[in-house]
């Protein structure tokens, strides 16, 4: 007689087949639907993690973040920028990387959002923070300290910033798992 614990479905000839509750089919660009035939695109958030890639969208309006020529915007889902981004940790801090150009996310001198490199360095360190009310804080190193990326005006366009004044307000970011 073995003593080796066994389990309870070893014993019993279980055949149930689980489904998901959501259709998980994608469109071929990659982007989630909601279901088959159905037009319409739904980004559905996700907890992030290292080693997988996400679409990351402003909870408040939808847009997403995009690289669209060398510049880091929020764009509408369906524009012509990448939009595929990579999260993996290093040294206890994340780093996002544009799947397609293989650049970091980080920030240049000013506190705007770039990506431009391929080292990750202080400047490209990223933790989010889930929030109660749903979404995350994207937060970036600087010096001691992590400060979050918002909005902010520069010659009249919207740009991503870190800011540090402690006064602006953030993005609230929702990561959908691709």
């Amino acid at each position: 007689m073995s003593t080796e614990p066994r389990f309870e479905s070893e014993n019993q000839s279980d055949t149930t087949a689980y489904t998901p509750t959501q259709d998980t089919c994608q469109d071929p660009s990659g982007y989630p639907k909601t279901s088959e035939g159905d037009n319409e695109l739904e980004l559905i958030s996700s907890i992030p993690w290292p080693k997988s890639t996400y679409i990351l969208s402003s909870k408040s309006d939808r847009r997403v973040l995009t690289l669209l020529d060398g510049e880091v915007i929020l764009d509408t889902l369906g524009g012509r920028g990448s939009i595929h981004w990579e999260l993996f940790e290093s040294r206890g801090w994340y780093g996002i990387r544009n799947v397609p150009s293989g650049r970091l996310l980080g920030h240049d001198k000013k506190g705007k959002l770039i990506c431009e490199v391929k080292i990750h360095n202080e400047w490209e360190c990223f933790t989010p923070r889930a929030r109660p009310d749903g979404g995350h804080d994207l937060l970036m190193r600087f010096w001691d300290n992590l400060v979050p990326v918002c909005l902010k005006t520069e010659s009249g366009k919207e740009r991503l910033f870190r800011i540090t004044d402690g006064k602006s307000k953030s993005v609230v970011w929702e990561f959908t798992k691709v």
